[in-house]
């Protein structure tokens, strides 16, 4: 089995490796069984990325499938791997990388050993009348027309609109394989000088290049990856903005995964340095919290989170990522109260509700107590309060979203008919049933 495909496959895996180690499959691996459950835990949709080919802008085309890469990450259910080096019998460490070793085609490199369930390529030029035509091509096993790839077109008048243009792209590739395209809403606003965003996006190549490098069995010292690190930090912060500011905590939170071994430790300890130089932003303290978490170090990831929270009260998404860190190492009471703090200070969307309304209805199932409720008057309630404050936080997301999904009304309704409230579950029937076939889809 190719070693780089292994690599690809195990960053995940929580066992270190360092640099000088790294061509050491058992430091990777681990053992036979360790390898057979990071298999079983692996993600349903697994891409092959490789890469998008201009004759006009090469540099341009895989800075462009860098920042997709991160975005189609947003998925949960979705793994890229970034196919942008194909140096197979390279002397890597005698190796001064430039573009031109990134535009392949896929025909040229058939990963042995890599799992990928979906290939993805494409190309990346200008037409006649000066415009950008992107051509991505999909190629899926589990297609209804497997013998027939997928080709999606887009184009854009400049690089900042085609770039403007990744969440759109990015859900029509999650569509087209199948995956429910909704996500946590997340502009990416972008910035007005085009040089400036194509320096930022080169870093950002480069920093990718240099980590599939490493895993090709290329040394990276300490100091080059902290230099190299520093210097896309500190072009996003000069650009401002949230979109600077997401790829640059992005490529962070990435090279945190334990397979990038000395580098991932590197990086981690450069984490909340990181955040203040991007003036504490809400998505750097998002990603890289939640990056830390994933990493264990856990009470690190709370700390940015809880400070964070401090700072962006009026941010829904920050105060959901809290408390979503919270209820996954099984801290319920101290999910609870962070989706009430949220509530209390107005800083809500229909997801937070949602998530809120979830994690009581699993604490009804698991009849643990909550003494505090800030969506329901308990005072004029005879019992049965989570019930109340389920059916409200419903309500409340309802309000967000009427053209939520038909099975949110049906849960809230459930919930209704359970505490003999009927004349609010016929009010909520009647919205239901005047639902569009689109709101089937689960947010």
């Amino acid at each position: 089995m190719n070693k780089f495909a292994n690599r690809l496959m195990n960053l995940e895996n929580t066992q270190r490796t360092t640099t000088t180690n790294i061509a050491t499959p058992s430091a990777i691996f681990g053992t036979a069984g360790t390898l057979s459950q990071s298999l079983d835990d692996r993600p349903k949709h697994r891409i092959g990325m490789w890469p998008c080919i201009s004759k006009d802008a090469p540099e341009l085309a895989m800075s462009f499938l860098t920042v997709l890469a991160l975005y189609l990450e947003r998925w949960q259910s979705v793994r890229v791997y970034r196919l942008f080096t194909n140096l197979n019998d390279v002397d890597v460490n005698n190796l001064s990388w430039d573009i031109s070793q990134s535009q392949f085609e896929v025909e040229d490199w058939h990963v042995e050993g890599l799992d990928e369930n979906i290939g993805l390529w494409g190309t990346l030029n200008k037409a006649d009348n000066q415009k950008w035509e992107l051509s991505i091509e999909l190629e899926k096993d589990e297609m209804d027309h497997a013998d027939e790839n997928t080709y999606l077109k887009f184009n854009a008048d400049t690089v900042i609109s085609l770039i403007e243009q990744i969440p759109d792209i990015a859900r029509a590739i999650v569509k087209e394989i199948g995956i429910d395209t909704s996500v946590m809403s997340m502009p990416l606003e972008m910035p007005d000088d085009e040089n400036s965003l194509k320096q930022l996006l080169s870093k950002v190549l480069k920093w990718q290049v240099d980590l599939s490098l490493l895993l090709w069995g290329k040394d990276w010292s300490e100091d080059d990856v902290t230099r190299t690190h520093n210097a896309i930090i500190e072009s996003a912060k000069s650009i401002g903005g949230g979109f600077a500011v997401w790829v640059a905590s992005g490529v962070t939170a990435h090279a945190m995964k334990p397979g990038y071994g000395d580098v991932s430790n590197t990086i981690k300890e450069l984490a909340p340095n990181v955040i203040e130089k991007l003036d504490n932003h809400v998505t750097a303290s998002r990603l890289i919290g939640s990056a830390l978490y994933r990493a264990g170090r856990v009470e690190e990831a709370y700390k940015i989170l809880e400070e964070s929270v401090a700072i962006n009260k009026q941010d829904p998404a920050v105060w959901i990522t809290l408390a979503e860190l919270y209820r996954r190492s099984s801290r319920l009471e101290k999910a609870i109260d962070t989706f009430q703090r949220a509530i209390e200070v107005d800083a809500v969307n229909d997801i937070l509700y949602l998530r809120y309304a979830n994690l009581l209805n699993y604490m009804t199932y698991e009849n643990t107590q909550v003494d505090t409720f800030v969506l329901c008057n308990v005072s004029a309630l005879n019992g049965q309060y989570i019930e109340h404050e389920i059916v409200e936080a419903y309500e409340e997301a309802l309000k967000l979203e009427p053209d939520s999904t038909k099975s949110i009304y049906e849960q809230q309704i459930s919930y209704l008919s359970s505490l003999g409230l009927y004349e609010r579950l016929w009010k909520q029937f009647e919205k239901l049933v005047k639902l569009p076939d689109s709101a089937e889809s689960v947010r």
